[in-house]
């Protein structure tokens, strides 16, 4: 078992043999290596998969897992799993040999992420990704003992009481989409059945053919022509403003364990007729500003995006028009002809501060304005990273505050423990 050059390609080639799962003893080829030191690395890590010694790294072990379950688990369950590990679970333990772990070492893991101010739900969803592993080496590959179920748990399975609609709150709250046909049968099916959002989005109409309505099948956006959410998972709240109903909309507070680095500006005063840039090559990102009200003298302002040459999405506001306008005429591909438009909604500047969060996935922008009472949604076909930049026109302003933060994707967490 030793690596050559492969005379046709120039590169680095390895014969061997092993044992497959049947007790069979092969022979096979692995080429394409650019040296005789990653032929052979190769094979070690290759010779050690196949026999499960767990003086092998927990990342290689990782491998193995995900090889097996990828079969056996739905793809957005996999993907989610994926993503936990990933980003919570091989930053820490990625280089360290699977029977070296101890229940010491997952406790001081456990306090690390407890300090990072998680939800207790998703900190138990976290736990369970790693203990599933251990689970897996234990009941398979003959580990002696979890280390988890010796360190013991973290978080909570049940989030708290959540807070439901009363029945003349659901009334209150209908009657101010009565206009909206679509949203109103939407929320009125969804209030009175208890069904699903991805439920919903996956009714066909002979789920109507009877006086019974069948829920057979979700809905979930795994992959397309475009990655990314169809939205982010929000947060409802019906409040009470100047004797009317207002319904708020902002991401989920779990959104944030997707936050990475930060770019934060205070007290900034921007001219008239100045563009800034924010930030560059960006694929997912969440932008957070405030504006003084009283110190805005631009005729309008507001934040560009690029989303490839000569594409770009535009975000404006006008303080003398109380009013915001989408633009999305020149941001890219277009399913159909009606797509690309402007969109404008009123805007509260009566306030003391003009908020805005952006969220913004590799294809869709999440605006929420004024801590969520308007907010914007819209599709983006993007032909490269984003580029971010803010402007004012006819005047200057002053941002009390941005922070930018570098995203990892956005997607949800479900309870997983397999």
């Amino acid at each position: 078992m030793k690596a050559e050059k492969d005379k046709k390609t120039g590169k680095w080639l390895i014969q061997y043999r092993y044992t497959d799962w049947q007790g069979k003893r092969r022979k096979s080829t692995k080429r394409g290596f650019a040296t005789k030191r990653e032929a052979e690395k190769w094979l070690r890590n290759f010779l050690i998969t196949q026999k499960a010694d767990f003086d092998m790294k927990f990342e290689d072990f990782w491998k193995m897992y995900c090889a097996d379950m990828e079969t056996r688990l739905r793809e957005h369950t996999m993907r989610t799993k994926k993503y936990i590990v990933e980003l919570k679970i091989l930053p820490y333990f990625g280089n360290k040999r699977v029977n070296d772990i101890t229940a010491a070492d997952i406790r001081q893991w456990q306090n690390e992420l407890i300090k990072m101010g998680y939800s207790p739900t998703y900190l138990k969803t976290i736990n369970n990704q790693l203990s599933a592993i251990f689970n897996y080496a234990v009941r398979y590959y003959d580990l002696k003992s979890n280390p988890c179920a010796k360190a013991g748990s973290m978080g909570k399975s049940k989030a708290e009481e959540m807070d439901f609609w009363t029945g003349e709150e659901f009334r209150r709250f209908i009657d101010s989409v009565m206009n909206k046909r679509l949203s109103y049968m939407a929320f009125m099916t969804l209030y009175w059945t208890g069904m699903r959002l991805g439920e919903l989005r996956a009714l066909t109409p002979a789920d109507f053919e009877t006086n019974m309505l069948s829920i057979t099948k979700s809905y979930q956006r795994i992959t397309s022509p475009f990655k990314g959410q169809m939205s982010c998972v929000r947060e409802l709240k019906l409040v009470q403003k100047e004797k009317k109903y207002i319904l708020k909309q902002l991401p989920v507070k779990e959104m944030e364990c997707l936050r990475t680095n930060k770019h934060e500006m205070k007290n900034i005063k921007m001219g008239a007729d100045e563009e800034w840039t924010l930030c560059d090559k960006k694929e997912v990102l969440e932008l957070d500003i405030s504006y003084p009200i009283e110190k805005i003298h631009a005729q309008t302002f507001g934040i560009k995006i690029s989303t490839g040459k000569n594409r770009q999405f535009e975000i404006v506001f006008c303080k003398e028009k109380q009013c915001c306008v989408v633009d999305r005429t020149t941001t890219g591909v277009n399913p159909h002809d009606k797509f690309a438009g402007k969109y404008k909604a009123p805007v509260d500047f009566t306030q003391e501060f003009l908020t805005i969060k952006l969220l913004m996935d590799v294809s869709q922008s999440e605006l929420f304005i004024n801590n969520g009472e308007v907010v914007m949604s819209n599709l983006l076909f993007p032909e490269d990273f984003y580029k971010v930049k803010l402007f004012a026109t006819g005047g200057d302003l002053v941002i009390e505050k941005s922070i930018i933060y570098e995203m990892d994707e956005i997607m949800n967490h479900p309870l997983d423990e397999a």
